[in-house]
């Protein structure tokens, strides 16, 4: 059962003024329109776009547009707690309510789990940059997720549901060909990880 939404010490920080309403809407729009985004675009080896399902049986553009109309309210939601200092535990229940909301409306499949998580964070993170005046810039959206969050997130990818997670070098990951001819992908150790059980 998630807990009571902490809130981080900050002086003077309230719910949002009526007029941060239109920024808090525009940055989870923002994010929205980034998985739409991402779905129109073609070719995406094994994903699913408008013109076919990829690797994927269960799953079609129809399934996406159903999940990116169930999360609509999240990502502006997410925006406003980072505006507001909400601490993880808000956050995180955010993000499990949308989790659901997105489940019911594809049936139970997981379209958008990543993105929830991950876009959702991006969206605190700039309402919490918002709500004090600073740029909405990678740099700055990186620190403030590395200074307000960066504990919590921490300990969830060290261990998380019992789950191990791998970190990834990009520098010194090693490219190599992929299994159809013009890709290449990087090995992160998955398979090494899970002695063969699972591979990317």
């Amino acid at each position: 059962m998630p807990q009571p939404a902490e809130r981080l010490s900050a002086p003077g920080l309230h719910a949002p003024h009526p007029a941060a309403g239109p920024a808090l809407a525009a940055i989870g729009r923002a994010a929205t329109l980034a998985l739409h985004d991402e779905l129109a675009l073609h070719p995406k080896p094994g994903l699913v776009s408008y013109v076919d399902t990829g690797s994927h049986q269960d799953m079609d553009a129809g399934t996406f547009l159903r999940s990116l109309f169930a999360l609509r309210h999240a990502y502006p939601r997410l925006a406003t707690l980072g505006f507001e200092g909400a601490g993880w535990a808000a956050l995180q229940a955010c993000g499990i309510q949308a989790e659901r909301r997105m489940l019911a409306a594809t049936g139970g499949i997981n379209t958008h789990r990543g993105a929830i998580f991950n876009l959702g964070l991006l969206c605190a993170a700039a309402g919490w940059c918002l709500a004090r005046g600073l740029a909405l810039t990678p740099a700055g959206l990186r620190h403030t997720l590395q200074t307000v969050w960066g504990s919590a997130l921490a300990d969830r990818a060290r261990l998380f549901g019992g789950q191990r997670f791998l970190r990834h070098e990009a520098a010194s990951a090693p490219w190599a060909p992929w299994r159809l001819p013009g890709f290449e992908s990087r090995d992160i150790g998955m398979s090494a990880a899970t002695a063969g059980l699972a591979d990317m």
